[in-house]
């Protein structure tokens, strides 16, 4: 349409182009983000395996890395998300203990106000995949194709 009447010459390429490029590099920085967080839970399970911490407390570790506060009751719901398994409070409790004796954690608090946050070395594995994994320069998908401009684009 144009001022309100049919064009048949108008060209639609560019806007199609700019849609098309636009979910492109979408899909490259959510494929970016799911190796960093793959190579992370990689990471944090062998963490777990030499602190002999159990299985179920990768997930809490991952996201304590990437920054996240954690305390016993987020836990135990981090733990329900990650594995499926519930535990009991007491269970939480002990884990989060067990990974602060480990290093990993660092204790904010006391008693029912306890929390919990990533030391310098769990900090310090996120901080290594990231630059190992740096952001995706931005890129003409148009061109990454065939190293240069698709024709009638």
């Amino acid at each position: 349409m144009h001022n309100g009447q049919w064009a048949q010459k108008r060209n639609t390429s560019s806007w199609i182009e700019f849609c098309l490029t636009a979910h492109y590099r979408q899909t490259r920085t959510l494929q970016r983000r799911i190796e960093q967080y793959e190579a992370l839970w990689g990471r944090c399970e062998d963490l777990a395996a030499r602190h002999r911490l159990p299985d179920r407390a990768i997930g809490a570790l991952s996201d304590a890395a990437r920054g996240r506060t954690l305390w016993r009751s987020l836990y135990v719901k981090i733990v329900r998300s990650s594995t499926g398994e519930d535990i009991s409070d007491m269970t939480g409790t002990r884990d989060l203990l067990a990974m602060h004796r480990a290093g990993l954690l660092d204790a904010i608090g006391e008693k029912r106000g306890r929390r919990y946050r990533a030391t310098l070395e769990l900090w310090g594995i996120w901080m290594e995949i990231r630059t190992q994994h740096p952001s995706l320069k931005v890129e003409d998908p148009y061109e990454a194709i065939s190293g240069r401009p698709t024709p009638g684009m």
